[in-house]
């Protein structure tokens, strides 16, 4: 095991395993290009983590380093690379922590080949305050690199009894294709929490104690999560007691830094189906296109007779039951990116593990992910886990509820693209109404694309085409 490390990025996410590293006996010498950045942290590190260089970091470790990036995506990302390259020599593993995109670690990597310095893309997932206290992990790259640095990384790993939430997932950017699509989960289910958020103020007329008091009931099930969790506490958070709620003063442009977008392209990549993911990225473009939205201001929502102030026993099952379904739905859609994406990094990426990885420690931790092991692992080579094990159950309890709540928000004029989207999907998969066929026969008529008999197979055209075969 590495005693010492170098850490190139000293911002929350750096700073916060340079904490962690330390306290498990580890060396950090940490360096950052902005001096602003390096002052700031240096009481939270201590004087003699930090350097003032990249040649000083270098320097000052033992061969074979082992040096690891916390960076923006990017151009940062390659600068550094190519400022390193240079100050490296054979057996040196570089690790790139950050949230780069799959194919850009693949890149990197063939980049270094000849040079025996090998470059490993590692997700981390649980923000500042969960990299400090033990995130979870998700590895891709040379997988005898992998075997020397582990050690290091299962030290600061979150902890599920006696594992840790840590994992090799396949060769190229596979720990970064793991990341992105957690990350895309996490844009759908914060997405319907927000939705949720919107019908309980607007449909219910709830104030910020009693929406703040839902989502602390409905924190419980398959609908637990760190998610639901902090979404109790920000809707009613002040910062100090006699300002107003935060919810109503703060901007509501979401900002994204991008992987819930490459998510959805790697969906489109591979022909997979993210629905609810797709909603989410879209609702935020939507949101910060200010211009837009002032042009289309002047409507007035309607509004409609739903009076009650809270909820009562039936209300929070019911809620209960639509959203552990939308939360069910919109992890289902991530997950089948995994089989789709075949043996793109060396072999099958392996879906019980990876949920594994997200047991504890990540922004996605929760009941769900425990349930989703059972059922995948129930049957393995079954793609879609709604209709495995207990999600069975979850779609039948679920799918009235999801229809009632999703039908009443729309009638009252709100927002619920989300819900909408979780719902189809889950529709669609059950056998629902798919309109494929009027599709199909749009598309002979105007290019002649062809038709297939749905019991024979047999190709044909339409009778708009003279030459009709049957």
């Amino acid at each position: 095991m590495f005693r010492s490390v170098g850490l190139v990025g000293t911002g929350p996410m750096g700073c916060a395993l340079a904490q962690n590293l330390g306290e498990h006996g580890i060396e950090v010498k940490a360096w950052d290009h902005s001096p602003e950045v390096r002052d700031h942290v240096a009481g939270l590190v201590g004087p003699d983590v930090l350097v003032s260089s990249l040649d000083e970091m270098v320097v000052s470790l033992d061969p074979p380093r082992c040096i690891l990036f916390f960076l923006p995506s990017g151009s940062p990302v390659d600068d550094a690379l190519d400022l390193l390259q240079e100050r490296l020599a054979a057996d040196d593993i570089i690790v790139d922590c950050g949230n780069s995109h799959y194919r850009d670690t693949t890149r990197r990597q063939r980049s270094f080949q000849g040079s025996g310095i090998n470059l490993m893309g590692v997700g981390v997932s649980g923000g500042p305050a969960g990299t400090r206290s033990g995130p979870a992990i998700m590895a891709g790259g040379d997988r005898a690199s992998w075997e020397k640095i582990q050690p290091l990384f299962h030290a600061v790993a979150a902890m599920c009894g006696e594992t840790p939430c840590c994992g090799y997932f396949g060769e190229a950017g596979a720990g970064h294709f793991v990341k992105m699509v957690h990350n895309g989960i996490e844009y759908g289910v914060m997405h319907l929490l927000a939705e949720l958020h919107g019908y309980l103020e607007y449909g219910r007329g709830m104030d910020a104690a009693a929406i703040a008091s839902a989502f602390t009931l409905l924190n419980r099930g398959l609908a637990a999560g760190y998610l639901t969790e902090i979404t109790s506490k920000v809707v009613s958070a002040r910062i100090h007691p006699e300002d107003q709620l935060l919810v109503d003063v703060v901007n509501d442009a979401a900002e994204q830094k991008g992987t819930g977008g490459w998510a959805v392209q790697a969906a489109l990549d591979f022909g997979a189906a993210v629905p609810t993911i797709a909603e989410a990225v879209m609702a935020r473009s939507l949101s910060s296109n200010r211009a837009l939205r002032q042009e289309s201001a002047g409507g007035e929502r309607r509004e409609v007779d739903l009076p009650a102030s809270k909820l009562d026993e039936d209300d929070v099952a019911q809620l209960g039951s639509a959203l552990a379904l939308a939360f069910a739905s919109t992890f289902a859609q991530g997950l089948t990116l995994f089989p789709a994406v075949g043996d793109t990094f060396g072999n099958r990426l392996d879906r019980s593990a990876i949920l594994g990885a997200w047991r504890q420690g990540c922004i996605l931790r929760g009941e769900m992910v425990t349930s989703l092991i059972e059922a995948v692992d129930s049957d393995p080579e079954r793609i879609n886990v709604l209709s495995a094990g207990t999600f069975q159950e979850v779609v039948r309890n679920g799918l009235p509820a999801l229809r009632s709540l999703t039908s009443e928000a729309i009638a009252a004029g709100i927002p619920m693209a989300g819900f909408a989207s979780a719902l189809a999907y889950v529709e669609l998969l059950n056998g629902g109404g798919w309109p494929g066929r009027v599709i199909q026969l749009q598309r002979d008529y105007f290019g002649s694309h062809g038709l297939r008999h749905k019991k024979t197979g047999a190709a044909f055209h339409g009778p708009w085409h003279d030459d009709v075969s049957s």
